[in-house]
């Protein structure tokens, strides 16, 4: 394996990690009970979590339930505020105001949703790299030491990636 596709750990200031928190400390309970129980003694259980799997040795069964989190709950917000957006647009259009008027909530909404989105898309294959590695180690026996493949790791440059694809969803939402 080359320098440059090694696998490395998550830096614990970076800004992946700065979301992965949040994303714990707000919706991951279940991963969070399961961290503290493997990682017991490291910090705080959110951060004890995200060291244990994504860390420099990490736990590959608390990775696989931790990974996903961040993709799933970021496509369901772009949804629940277009959804929310689509709800506004009937309301104000029942009311009367008319078609101008009616579809500024969709296109507002949809733009602050397309920011969720586009962070969705590489962390999604992220999460799509990391659950096939983890039916590879499982199938072949769960070997101690086993690192997860780069390109499962969630990078602070998936964020600049999704700034120009949040953009161009934003610009789509707005001028429709």
């Amino acid at each position: 394996m080359s320098a440059s596709k090694a696998y490395r750990p998550l830096a614990r200031q970076s800004l992946a990690w700065k979301i992965m928190r949040l994303v714990l400390a707000l919706f991951g309970r279940r991963a969070q009970r399961s961290a503290r129980a493997r990682a017991s003694g490291r910090g705080s259980s959110v951060d004890a979590g995200i060291a244990n799997a994504f860390g420099a040795e990490p736990d590959l069964e608390a990775r696989h339930e931790i990974v996903r989190l961040p993709s799933s709950l970021a496509v369901l917000f772009g949804a629940a505020l277009v959804v929310i957006g689509m709800l506004l647009s009937s309301f104000v259009g029942a009311l009367g105001v008319g078609a101008p008027a009616s579809a500024i909530p969709i296109r507002v909404l949809g733009a602050f949703s397309s920011f969720p989105f586009a962070l969705a898309v590489p962390w999604s294959v992220r999460a799509v790299v990391s659950e096939l590695h983890f039916r590879r180690w499982v199938s072949s026996g769960r070997p101690v030491g086993e690192l997860p493949p780069a390109r499962s790791q969630p990078l602070d440059s998936d964020v600049l990636l999704a700034l120009p694809g949040g953009l161009v969803l934003a610009w789509v939402f707005l001028s429709a």
